[in-house]
């Protein structure tokens, strides 16, 4: 269902929606660009709190990591254990920087 409302915009704001929508097709890109930008702002929600409850449960991860890791690395190699611990590292790094 559609719903009518009115919306206030700068004369620049209008003036790009025109040259982007056109007058009669204003509505619809208003209304794309609403749920591009809640779409956005969701996702973003989702992976602050990926990365909240990954730093929370890192510990208990860690520790259900060492326990296994005799199995794990067994065959794997020193070189590819190192790779994946410096992924790991850059990733907690890039996730503490984006706060």
């Amino acid at each position: 269902m559609q719903r009518r409302i009115n919306v206030s915009l700068s004369d620049e704001a209008l003036a790009a929606l025109d040259r982007h929508a056109g007058q009669r097709a204003r509505s619809r890109f208003i209304e794309q660009a609403v749920m591009d930008a809640i779409e956005r702002a969701e996702d973003a929600e989702i992976d602050r709190l990926l990365a909240e409850g990954a730093e929370v449960h890192a510990a208990r991860d860690l520790a259900i990591v060492k326990e296994w890791e005799a199995l794990d690395v067994d065959g794997w190699g020193d070189e590819f254990v190192e790779k994946v611990e410096r992924k790991r590292e850059k990733k907690v790094e890039k996730r503490r920087a984006a706060r």
